[in-house]
């Protein structure tokens, strides 16, 4: 029969302390790492050797670390950027392997543009994904759409004005704005084709070394000018990641490309609104909104 697992003041799930048991020996280190909304998140050494990072909490939905273990298939299955395997996976568990950490030296990060330019050659048969997942705590809506403008102004925008905090944040004219850049988004964003995204690339789940790698995804189909939206208005990514990124993928630095990006940059800053009720990011989103809705 499982039995939860003490390390320390830390109790291991159950299934975990099985697979250690069998595979990797006893627990001598357990260090707490920077960790999201719902997971903490620990990195694990045993007696044998054996060292894994652990996502756990009681409180995730029960399909959240299926879902996240199905995303870090769907980018091994790419193989432009590494991505840890899956150890064990379950309701209140994710035992991945242990990737070490980030490197950011100058090459590193030139090495992940030219690796996310790769990744975003990917093309899908529509926007969106085969199933729901998880961006933070939110379900991520991903219906499968045929086009672009529709899926990003239904399902990137317009899905978040409803969520509790959102509509105490923003009023009748807030709403009315963003609403209307929503609509004026065929104006606003060229038609791209839809393309492999890690879906929740900010600089925590960026592992920049000799070998690019990610952690934590929302995998989807949609522009990658939205997956840049991201890197950017999340910040602490260098230049010189957005540089090679451009060259690799054959894309002119031109105001065009500028202005899509901080379009489409709105939806980051209404997810800070709809999961903390970010005063500031609901600031910029209206700013955003004023400026082209």
């Amino acid at each position: 029969m499982s039995t939860a697992v003490r390390t320390g003041s830390h109790v291991l799930p159950p299934a975990v302390g099985d697979f250690l048991r069998n595979e990797g020996g006893h627990v001598i280190d357990f260090t707490r790492l920077t960790g999201g909304e719902i997971s903490s998140t620990y990195r694990l050494r045993t007696t044998k050797g054996f060292s894994a990072v652990l996502k756990t909490s009681n409180a995730a939905p029960a399909d959240m670390y299926l879902r996240e273990a199905a995303g870090l298939a769907a980018l091994r299955g790419v193989g432009a950027l590494r991505a840890p395997d899956v150890y064990l996976v379950g309701h209140d568990h994710l035992l991945l392997e242990d990737l070490g950490v980030s490197e950011k030296t100058e090459e590193n990060w030139e090495a992940y543009g030219r690796a996310l330019a790769a990744q975003h050659q990917t093309v899908g048969p529509w926007f969106g994904w085969a199933e729901d997942n998880y961006l933070g705590t939110l379900p991520q809506l991903n219906t499968p759409t045929a086009d672009g403008h529709e899926f990003f102004a239904r399902l990137r925008i317009l899905r978040y004005l409803d969520t509790p905090r959102c509509a105490e944040a923003f009023d009748g004219d807030d709403r009315r704005a963003i609403e209307g850049l929503a609509e004026r988004l065929p104006q606003l964003v060229r038609a791209h084709d839809p393309v492999l995204l890690h879906g929740d690339l900010w600089r925590e789940n960026m592992i920049a070394q000799q070998r690019p790698a990610a952690i934590d995804p929302a995998v989807h189909y949609g522009w990658a000018t939205a997956e840049l939206a991201m890197v950017q208005q999340c910040g602490g990514v260098p230049d010189v990641f957005f540089a090679a990124y451009r060259e690799a993928a054959g894309m002119k630095d031109d105001r065009e490309w500028a202005q899509e990006l901080d379009v489409l940059s709105i939806r980051e800053h209404l997810s800070a609104v709809a999961h903390q009720g970010d005063r500031d990011a609901a600031d910029r989103a209206r700013q955003i909104s004023r400026r082209f809705g």
